[in-house]
């Protein structure tokens, strides 16, 4: 395979992903801030034994190249082989809820939601807290509004109408 250069493959993207083809092999060109915490992601995520994970061809600031992940179609066995993979990734282990991955960012994105990567020890108030909060924050719901006392950037997992006390000024 010849060497890549994302912005070659796709030389106008200024933001999102494009297919294209590298020496004659589909791929996804994509190009975003969070490139590099998604290399890295997505590099942890490919264990033996495990789901189908893109492989990383080029990485670089903000640009992506990924190996193209074929379609399939949904059937039983496929369900059943996915489950498979996903116990064996799964067994692959961490070192903690939330750990970020070798050689990740703490701070991350999920699309266009800021997320943290920071080792939780409990499951449950982990994601709640570092990944559902990220998006109720960013939903701005009306429960939100109506408490303007919580300040910008907390994450704890309280109630509109209670304070947690593990910030200042949550509640």
């Amino acid at each position: 395979m010849s060497a890549v250069r994302p912005a070659d493959l796709a030389p106008d993207l200024r933001q999102g992903i494009r297919r294209a083809r590298l020496d004659g092999r589909p791929v996804v060109v994509k190009r975003d801030p969070g490139a590099a915490a998604e290399a890295a992601g997505l590099r942890w995520l490919a264990v033996p034994g495990g789901p189908p994970v893109p492989e990383v061809l080029a990485a670089e600031a903000d640009w992506l190249v990924l190996d193209e992940v074929p379609a399939g179609s949904p059937s039983r066995e496929h369900a059943a082989e996915f489950g498979r993979r996903l116990a064996a990734l799964h067994a692959a282990g961490a070192p903690a809820f939330g750990a970020p991955p070798p050689g990740g960012a703490v701070e991350a994105r999920i699309g266009r939601t800021a997320m943290r990567n920071v080792p939780g020890d409990s499951w449950p108030e982990w994601f709640a807290e570092h990944r559902i909060q990220a998006y109720v924050e960013r939903a701005d719901l009306p429960e939100r509004r109506a408490h303007p006392s919580r300040p910008p950037g907390c994450t704890a997992t309280c109630g509109p109408a209670t304070s947690c006390g593990r910030r200042p000024g949550c509640g």
